[in-house]
């Protein structure tokens, strides 16, 4: 209904969020995302972990 709110929220971390709604489906796709699409060949704003180091981000998602 139009009275329905989504709430996302991210720590800052994630500077980008990538959306999908398929036209065919009544569903959406949500993906936080610290990089924007195709950083592995631009490389801009790229986190790049070491061996054995670990990368934790919460984020969340409200419907009301």
């Amino acid at each position: 209904t139009s009275d329905t709110t989504i709430i996302i929220w991210q720590e800052n971390i994630f500077r980008y969020l990538q959306v999908y709604i398929p036209h065919e489906r009544n569903s959406i796709a949500l993906e936080p995302m610290t990089c924007p699409a195709d950083a592995f060949n631009s490389e801009e704003n790229l986190l790049v972990l070491k061996l054995n180091e670990k990368f934790v981000g919460n984020f969340g998602v409200r419907i009301e």
